[in-house]
Order: C-alpha cells, then structure tokens, then sequence
C-alpha cells in the first residue's frame, strides 16, 4: 500500500485534484505492477475512472514528489534527535522531476503531425538535405584552396 489513509489527507492537500484515495492506490499498485509502463498501465486502467495517460502519469510523478519531500522532513527531523542515519532524499531523481502534462500533449501532437506526414513532404525534405549537402561541399572545397 502506498501510504496510508491519514498521511493522504496531507500529501494529497496541495495537490488541488479530484483523486480520491481508492483511486490513487489503484494507480500506484498498477505502476508497481506494470513497472511504470504507462501505456499498458492506461490500457489496463478501469474506465470508470476516466483518466488520460497524461492524467496518470502526472498524479504518479506528483504523489512521489510529495512522499520524498515527506520523507525527507521526516528524516531531517529524526537526525536532529539521533535517532539513526539515513540517507537524504533530495539526491532521488524524482524528488525534482515535475511532470509537464501539457507539454507532453504538444509533443505528442506533433509528433503524430510528423508521422502523418505525406510521403511526398519526405522525399521533398530529402531531396532538400541532399542539395544542401552538395552545396556545403561545393562550398567548402571553394575555400578549401
């Protein structure tokens, strides 16, 4: 289980979302599950929660930033008492990864855009690298004297 109904409450607080904490279990269990593999996690997903893969992807990515700085305070607390050593968790590369949902939305629009592409843009784009290739060389070898 990932953390426990009354830590949720608090982690959940700055969030600002309507996930609920059935919901958030759910996906943290199929994270672990699938091994972070989004796709298959969002195919597998129930529909009656109705969620995007960007949705996912960025309730995971904010929920484990918030548990890491959690858990950072509550190590720092523990070291000011003594209580044992423990290492820090700022140096996790989660703990300063933020998810951007709308750039990953853009990005995937252009690149369904690029891959839509006419073949006749290609072989147009192709012949255009090679012309500029040939014009680099001829280029070069005039100042290459």
């Amino acid at each position: 289980m990932l953390i426990k109904p009354y830590f949720f409450k608090h982690i959940s607080q700055d969030l600002n979302s309507t996930w609920t904490y059935e919901e958030t279990c759910y996906l943290w269990n199929l994270c672990e599950k699938f091994d972070l593999k989004f796709i298959v996690i969002s195919d597998r997903y129930e529909e009656k929660y109705h969620r995007s893969i960007e949705d996912l992807k960025s309730r995971y990515y904010s929920i484990t930033k918030k548990v890491l700085e959690v858990l950072n305070y509550l190590l720092n607390y523990m070291k000011k008492f003594n209580c044992f050593e423990m290492k820090n968790e700022t140096n996790n590369p989660l703990y300063h990864y933020t998810y951007d949902a709308d750039y990953e939305k853009i990005r995937k629009y252009h690149l369904e855009k690029f891959i839509m592409r006419p073949k006749e843009k290609n072989e147009e784009e192709k012949n255009l690298l090679e012309e500029l290739k040939r014009i680099e060389q001829v280029k070069f070898e005039k100042w290459d004297l």
